[in-house]
């Protein structure tokens, strides 16, 4: 069973097409509304009898509109449920109450009958039902039938349907008033769901880009990151090179007699120093000869003894033996710490 605004209506299903007794026209479906029954034809294909059905609960929602615009809600209805998986997939199993009963049927087939007498006697007039016609009906191509029938000036019932065609002939009195209304009503319709589309898809589009822009940022920051090391591991291995050069001139210049062999190491030309790729250095001898050679003022006028231990000056004078200098203490700790050792 199915409520609609506090109505209960109970959906059957025939277990015989809904056909009229002439032949000509046949129902997909049947509102009664007046004992809020609805019955669809059993013998469609399930998917057909969940379109009929919806179809139906259009009409049992408004009796005021016209065929064609239950027409277009139904199926519009029906599709975007079904398209985007909102539909149940037991929807119809669970509306339905089992089968239409000989007595259902006896007054289903009374109703159908009086609207065809209607639509003989009203060809061009635009009915409540639509139904799927082999030769015509009424001079309408898939004619449309509705109405109220019944004895003593009593409704019998309402019938709606959905059928396979969508012709409809003209339409007399306020049919044409209803029909515009609910073309209005579907135009705002269309333009509403038109306008949540345009939202979703332009949701959709800024959640591209700002995880587009996420994306983006992280790889941007690895790349920033994987410079920032480089850069930090170059720093450090230059760093590392300059250490090597520069302990290596200054035990050679202190061999030398280089008065203060760190301040000497700022002036030499760091590009004659070369570090191999075993680690060693090359150059050394030449840069400090090539300094002491241009900047004389740097070195002692004595020459180191042995291994560097003795240094003594000449001072000059003839015939006379130049008194022995000895390494300083701060030249020697100089020298310890390079691994080389001066005699105090």
């Amino acid at each position: 069973m199915l409520t609609l605004d506090g109505n209960v209506f109970r959906v059957v299903l025939s277990d015989v097409p809904l056909d009229s007794e002439e032949g000509l026209v046949k129902w997909l479906g049947v509102t009664d509304e007046t004992s809020n029954m609805i019955v669809i034809d059993g013998t469609l294909p399930e998917d057909r009898q969940s379109e009929v059905l919806m179809h139906e609960l259009v009409h049992a929602a408004d009796s005021y509109l016209g065929e064609m615009t239950v027409v277009g809600l139904g199926k519009r209805m029906y599709g975007i449920l079904k398209d985007n998986d909102l539909l149940p997939p037991d929807f119809l199993e669970r509306a339905v109450d089992g089968m239409a009963d000989e007595d259902e049927m006896a007054r289903v087939h009374e109703m159908l009958k009086a609207q065809e007498k209607q639509m003989e006697a009203a060809p061009g007039m635009m009915m409540r039902a639509t139904a799927r016609t082999a030769t015509g009906a009424g001079g309408q191509d898939g004619g449309q039938a509705g109405g109220e029938s019944g004895t003593g000036g009593e409704p019998s019932g309402k019938a709606s349907g959905a059928g396979d065609t969508g012709g409809a002939g003209g339409s007399a009195g306020d049919g044409d008033q209803e029909d515009l209304t609910g073309l209005k009503r579907t135009v705002q319709a269309l333009r509403s769901e038109v306008k949540i589309l345009r939202t979703e898809n332009r949701d959709l589009k800024t959640f591209k880009k700002t995880e587009l822009d996420k994306s983006k940022t992280v790889e941007d920051k690895l790349r920033e990151d994987l410079a920032a090391a480089t850069g930090r591991a170059e720093a450090a291995e230059t760093a590392r090179g300059d250490a090597l050069r520069q302990q290596a001139f200054v035990t050679r210049a202190l061999q030398e007699g280089a008065i203060n062999p760190v301040t000497a190491y700022r002036l030499v030309d760091k590009e004659q120093i070369v570090i191999n790729d075993d680690g060693t250095v090359s150059g050394v001898e030449e840069a400090v000869a090539a300094l002491k050679a241009s900047e004389s003022y740097l070195f002692s006028t004595a020459q180191a003894g042995g291994n560097g231990r003795a240094i003594t000056i000449n001072t000059g004078a003839t015939g006379e033996s130049p008194p022995k200098l000895k390494a300083s203490p701060a030249q020697v700790d100089m020298a310890a710490k390079l691994g080389v050792t001066l005699e105090k």
